[in-house]
């Protein structure tokens, strides 16, 4: 029997041709099987064909209802919670039309977790040319003492001279290395002469 990722040519194992498999379990049933490396499968076909099954009532059971709902309800970032992750890695809340920071919100009633906390923390709502800089650098960190209020120029500023300064310590680290390095190879030079 062989060992869960063992990699044999399909010559080897009674296949028609030379391709490269490897044993794999299955992710539902745990049924080991050689499948083609190159394009794993996870699932053994007859688990396969339960979630072909399955989709295809899940696919009856939304007929009747809204394509806005549905797709709100198969995409990934959207929770029910009324939470969503941005593609740029931001959270962002959702807000009801009676929300006082309800102005804040995009069109689609979506606005920024980070700028709320902020907002509310100032107890009013941010203008479009205040920035909120989270200041570790973690985007999903919208702690208030990870916040910081910026103006779009103050903003720029901040991230130039983090850059500068990261560039500045890198550079130096680097140039104090390769001269120990030097010195190094010169004292291992002089010892063998």
């Amino acid at each position: 029997m062989p060992q869960l990722g063992e990699i044999k040519r399909g010559s080897e194992i009674e296949k028609a041709n030379s391709h490269y498999y490897v044993w794999h379990a299955c992710a539902d049933c745990g049924a080991e099987r050689w499948v083609n490396k190159y394009t794993p499968t996870k699932r053994c076909k007859r688990c396969a064909q339960k979630t072909l099954e399955f989709r295809k009532r899940l696919s009856e059971h939304f007929k009747g209802r809204s394509n806005l709902k549905i797709r709100r309800e198969k995409n990934y970032r959207w929770l029910h919670t009324g939470i969503k992750y941005h593609s740029s890695g931001y959270k962002q809340v959702r807000l009801q039309p009676n929300d006082f920071y309800y102005l804040m919100a995009d069109p689609k009633e979506w606005v920024m977790e980070h700028r709320l906390i902020m907002a509310k923390h100032l107890r009013r709502c941010l203008q479009l040319w205040e920035i909120v800089h989270h200041k570790n650098g973690n985007k999903t960190d919208n702690r208030l003492e990870n916040l910081e209020l910026f103006s779009r120029n103050g903003h720029i500023q901040s991230h130039n001279k983090g850059y500068q300064d990261g560039f500045t310590k890198g550079y130096n680290d680097g140039r104090n290395k390769h001269i120990k390095e030097l010195l190094a190879r010169i004292e291992s030079l002089e010892n063998q002469v």
